[in-house]
């Protein structure tokens, strides 16, 4: 009986042994995790999937200038200029604070509508952006259409100054497309403008107070 116990006592050592060994070895290989506070830069990638868009440009060249900034929107059908939207003007007569940035953002669509807003520091304009359906044997009646930058360069007064377009796809016997340049040229002489049913082209014009 006493070897029989000395045998136990010697197996539950190496068994101990074995257990203590094996978890200090886990413990150098295992790896913490822990819960961080979201950031901004988190909510990007959600923000756009869920169809919001931003388009900030450099306005620096601008600062204590004495303009009145005039939110530009054109409507074009079919390759031809259909309508001017009303403009809205930001700092009129004012002299321009200190910003270095100017963001054109869109929010989703919804039903037939998009908003376009252009902010400048705090301050900010609207545009109701009416879309319309495309054609087509696939998705008639949805509404498809993509956005993208112009060309900058040069802030000329009394000029518009296109910044973005907006416009729809169109059906050929590819499919559906929005083709094109990443960037379009400022004098809108990309043969994709020819191929567009409806777009919108949204700037600025700069107009010296009276």
């Amino acid at each position: 009986m006493v070897i029989l116990r000395a045998q136990n006592t010697l197996i539950m050592r190496y068994i101990y042994l074995l257990l203590a060994g094996m978890l200090a070895c886990a413990n150098v290989g295992a790896q913490e995790m822990k819960r961080l506070e979201p950031e901004l830069s988190d909510f990007l990638p959600l923000l756009k999937r869920a169809g919001y868009e931003a388009f900030p440009f450099d306005i620096s060249s601008l600062n204590g200038e004495s303009y009145d900034i005039l939110f530009t929107t054109k409507e074009y059908e079919k390759g031809e200029f259909k309508r001017d939207v009303p403009p809205s003007i930001l700092f009129p007569g004012d002299r321009i604070p200190s910003y270095d940035k100017l963001t054109i953002g869109f929010s989703p669509a919804v039903d037939s509508v998009r908003i376009a807003t252009l902010s400048i520091g705090g301050v900010s304009s609207l545009r109701k952006l009416v879309l319309r359906p495309v054609d087509g044997p696939v998705m008639s009646g949805r509404y498809l259409y993509e956005t993208r930058p112009f060309e900058v360069g040069t802030l000329q007064p009394d000029v518009f100054i296109p910044l973005l377009l907006i416009g729809s796809f169109w059906f050929d016997s590819g499919g559906y497309r929005f083709c094109g340049e990443a960037e379009f040229p400022a004098d809108m002489s990309s043969k994709t403008f020819e191929h567009l049913p409806h777009y919108y082209v949204i700037g600025i014009t700069l107009k010296k107070p009276e």
